[in-house]
């Protein structure tokens, strides 16, 4: 009989800078050269999944309301830390994803696993993309309340596609 998993600890999230091959199921590769976000983007707030989608809704004379779905309808909406040397200055090597989110206008793809693994397992070929979605941010925000420091991710999605496997190897 199978058991139920907190969901803590368990959302991977992986950021690309670049187009993958095959939009919807990122290969492995592809996800190993990406950014690994987990452990810098903040649980408060973290809204990466698709939302209810639009309908229309028409009637016959002699008929009854009738809607159906149309366009598909995905939230992106994450905050992340900054890191820094002890010395002073920004750390080039754990400041990649303030730097991937500098310029307004940047066109991302992130992908979330959810699942019985921990969230900073590395990606398998068998495991399932709970989400993807392409995405355009706009300028960085400053958080409402400031902790540590941090930035307010706007975005807009632009496609998505949820419980995919991850690509073929090509």
């Amino acid at each position: 009989m199978g058991v139920r998993v907190l969901a803590d600890k368990k959302h991977k999230f992986t950021i690309l800078t670049t187009k993958p091959a095959i939009e919807a199921s990122p290969t492995l590769i592809e996800l190993a050269a990406g950014i690994e976000a987990c452990s810098k983007v903040l649980f408060d707030g973290f809204r990466f999944t698709p939302t209810d989608s639009g309908t229309q809704g028409a009637k016959a004379l002699c008929g009854s309301n009738e809607e159906v779905f149309t366009d598909e309808n995905f939230m992106v909406s994450y905050a992340f830390w900054r890191y820094f040397l002890a010395l002073g200055g920004a750390d080039p090597a754990d400041d990649v994803l303030f730097a991937a989110h500098m310029t307004r206008g940047t066109t991302l793809w992130g992908y979330t696993r959810v699942s019985d693994k921990d969230a900073t397992e590395a990606w398998a070929q068998t495991d399932q993309i709970r989400c993807g979605i392409r995405y355009t941010i706009d300028h960085l925000q400053d958080p409402e309340s400031p902790g540590w420091l941090s930035y307010q991710v706007p975005a807009r999605a632009q496609a998505g596609w949820t419980f995919k496997p991850v690509g073929p190897v090509v």
